[in-house]
């Protein structure tokens, strides 16, 4: 066999940049782009994409919840559906709730396609939901326009071509301000009686593929019918697992929290626009909008058309995606018994191949360790170039190629040189064994504590171990070469996957999923070392230089461009409780120096309190007062008893900024609050814990009542704010006007705070 030849190292190697780049399905939508004249049962991205730039308008404007501009955007959302001959209604509230405190208001749209089933009425529903609200520093074109023009386009499509049971659609309002929206839809529409299984749509940039990132518990029916539909699955189970455990939310979570089942879809690629004034329809990749509408448009088919409680189970599954082609899953309980035929497989090929020493396994297992050691070294030393010494958004990169190229050349370097320091201690078969025998033992463990992870190491063991065995009278170099490759695609699907939460100033721990492929190629590269004609320096002269060339390039190629910017936001603050008045360049990551000198501020960040109570620190200079007067405060109750002190009042923006609210400092005197007799702070499962920032969007110049109960009398800590659109100024206008074409504001976007004593 050529693995156990000669020109093992090169074709090993060969085939690990073959399978890296063939995961291209983990950066780019694994689809094609389907026209406006397809048929009307298919899914268009073209058509949908024309849709989403008909709601968000010309030049698309953001559109927070509350704003007139959502208002258009909901107006036109009614429009389209008309058009497809669907009636809506509009759930119309103002929300409040303790998770990210706060209230919204809440303008739902709601739209019934009824299935063509006779008793459809009679049986539970599917919900279709996104999110039309975007933040008030961005369009929302990903964030979540693209889930809404899915929707409309699945909306033509389902008229075309009708499903069994009933579809509920609902374009959810007020999701950027604490899922506000669906919790109105839960907590108070009559339709979710109905609700049997959820469908979400999301997105945390402009492109990479629609990834099914979250289901409800016991989720094995579900990913058997996510599996049986979707053309291009991208999936695993440890993403639901990671996502379980991030304080991350979505519309989803909501319904979750009420016992649904369903299916979480987004795409994250281009996240430095998410949330950026430049997340608008031109940077949306059409391949993102239709792998998002495929998934949808085909979970939609297969769970509408059949019982919805099928998709209940007992367990949940395990799985991983193949390429963006195909889902191998298997059912959590089984996943022990995968790793002992594993575990088998190996100790049988141990016992046939004679055994090991114990000196050569104690060698072997020293090897072992050194691995993920001299990773960690690697790592860190790249960290510096990679991140052209530290000036890279921290998520992003527009160039990322030479980067990734360059960590994937590091490991195998480091392994091929343990590898050869290993040979002739440890030896080939030790090595293999060891590494497979301890990987194995691993995934037992995981199948047993934390089974949504274990595939990880359960699926390449058995291939390591039925490899070893179907080999058992060979040298071990065959299965030691198919074992690289089992390893290596676990390793570059997650080393790829792993760039929505480490970028390369985090490289060290980018380099941690590489592990599965730095530990097998360690073996394999001892049998190369020990094996009669096998040239291997040559391989080792060669990954050298495409180290330094790929280096080399992520050094210098462009760190930011206009469509993958900077984050930058260029505020107007004023404290009114200590008569300071500043504008502020706010960065999210490194800043650009030359941008901040140019602008008249010091290099050196200072420290800043936002909202009375949030330290930080930032650029900032001195600037005139320009007459901001901040939130009107009127307070109507106060009184102070045994338990303690009861303000209440009301709070308005006189000149109807997007935001008011309160700050509450780390220690201060609160027990509860409430706005629109509605609790906000103070449930007995969820303590106080500073500093707080209460937010309330969209009231206008309404004024909005609360009730503050302290525990004393004492008043200390409590401030109020309004934030929002920034007023004329010409001095903030040529901050702005400084700003490079790389750079863009992001979240709150440029905006004005006025921040002041919540009592005088």
């Amino acid at each position: 066999m050529i693995l156990a030849t000669r020109q093992a190292p090169l074709l090993v190697t060969s085939l690990l940049f073959l399978v890296l780049f063939g995961l291209r399905s983990i950066v780019v939508a694994p689809v094609d782009i389907v026209p406006a004249d397809a048929p009307t049962d298919v899914f268009s991205a073209v058509r949908a994409h024309a849709a989403l730039t008909d709601i968000l308008g010309d030049g698309a404007p953001p559109h927070p919840s509350g704003s007139p501009e959502n208002a258009l955007v909901r107006e036109r959302i009614e429009a389209k559906l008309d058009a497809l001959g669907l009636t809506s209604e509009i759930q119309r509230t103002f929300k409040c709730s303790p998770l990210a405190p706060g209230c919204s208001l809440v303008e739902n749209i709601i739209s019934v396609i009824p299935g063509s089933a006779a008793d459809a009425i009679a049986q539970p529903a599917l919900l279709v939901t996104s999110h039309y609200d975007s933040v008030p520093g961005a369009p929302g074109a990903g964030d979540a326009g693209s889930g809404i023009a899915a929707m409309l386009e699945i909306a033509g499509n389902l008229k075309a071509a009708p499903v069994a049971n009933d579809v509920i659609l609902l374009f959810a309002d007020a999701e950027e301000t604490g899922l506000r929206g669906a919790m109105a839809f839960v907590d108070s529409h009559p339709l979710m009686e109905r609700v049997g299984f959820v469908i979400n749509a999301e997105a945390r940039g402009v492109d990479g593929p629609s990834t099914m990132f979250e289901t409800g518990d016991n989720n094995l029916a579900t990913v058997r019918a996510f599996r049986s539909t979707a053309n291009n699955p991208v999936s695993a189970s440890l993403i639901v697992e990671m996502y379980k455990r991030m304080p991350n939310g979505t519309d989803f979570t909501i319904y979750k929290m009420k016992g649904a089942q369903g299916l979480n879809f987004a795409f994250s690629g281009g996240v430095s626009l998410y949330h950026s004034s430049r997340d608008n329809p031109a940077n949306l990749s059409l391949k993102s909008l239709q792998h998002q509408g495929d998934n949808m448009l085909n979970a939609v088919r297969t769970v509408a058309n059949q019982p919805i409680e099928v998709t209940r189970a007992d367990e949940d599954a395990v799985y991983f995606d193949l390429f963006g082609r195909a889902l191998v899953l298997w059912p959590a309980h089984i996943g022990s018994l995968l790793a002992g035929i594993a575990l088998v497989a190996l100790g049988a090929s141990l016992v046939v191949r004679r055994g090991i020493s114990f000196r050569q396994g104690a060698w072997a297992f020293l090897f072992f360790l050194l691995v993920p050691v001299a990773f960690g070294i690697a790592g860190y030393l790249l960290s510096f170039p990679l991140s052209q010494f530290g000036d890279l958004h921290p998520l992003d990169h527009p160039h990322a190629w030479p980067g990734r190229i360059a960590l994937v050349v590091a490991a195998l370097l480091v392994s091929l040189a343990i590898g050869h320091a290993a040979a002739r201690r440890a030896g080939a078969s030790a090595l293999f064994h060891v590494v497979w025998i301890i990987a194995a033992l691993g995934g037992l463990t995981l199948a047993l504590v934390l089974p949504g992870v274990s595939y990880l190491l359960i699926a390449p063991s058995l291939v390591a171990g039925i490899a070893a065995l179907v080999t058992v009278r060979r040298s071990v170099a065959l299965a030691a070469g198919l074992a690289v490759l089992a390893g290596g695609y676990m390793a570059f699907y997650h080393f790829l996957m792993f760039e929505a939460v480490f970028n390369f100033q985090l490289s060290h721990f980018k380099m941690l999923p590489l592990l599965l492929l730095g530990w097998p190629f360690m073996a394999a590269a001892a049998g190369w070392f020990t094996q009669d004609g096998v040239t291997v320096p040559p391989l080792g002269r060669a990954l050298a230089v495409v180290l330094f060339a790929a280096t080399i390039t992520a050094l210098v190629v462009p760190a930011y461009t206009p469509a993958r910017p900077r984050s930058v936001n260029v505020n107007y603050l004023a404290d009114l409780s200590t008569g300071t008045f500043n504008l502020e360049i706010q960065t999210l990551g490194p800043a650009d120096l030359d941008f901040v000198r140019a602008a008249g501020f010091e290099t050196a960040q200072q420290p800043i309190t936002r909202y009375g109570v949030q330290q930080g620190k930032t650029h900032l200079r001195p600037t005139i007062d320009l007459g901001l007067t901040g939130p009107e405060i009127v307070i109507t109750y106060d009184v102070s008893g045994p338990d303690g002190r009861l303000i209440e009042g009301t709070i308005r923006s006189p000149e109807g900024r997007i935001y008011t609210g309160f700050g509450i400092a780390d220690g201060a005197n609160v027990t509860s609050m409430k706005i629109e007799d509605q609790l906000v702070l103070g449930l007995p499962d969820r303590p106080l814990a500073g500093p707080i920032v209460l937010r309330l969007q969209g009231a206008g110049t309404e004024p909005k009542r609360f009730a503050l109960r302290l525990k004393t009398t004492a008043s200390d800590g409590l401030y109020a704010f309004e934030q929002g659109a920034l007023p004329p100024s010409e001095d903030i206008a040529a901050v702005q006007a400084l700003r490079p074409d790389d750079a863009a504001p992001i979240h709150f976007g440029d905006h004005a705070l006025i921040v002041k004593p919540l009592l005088p």
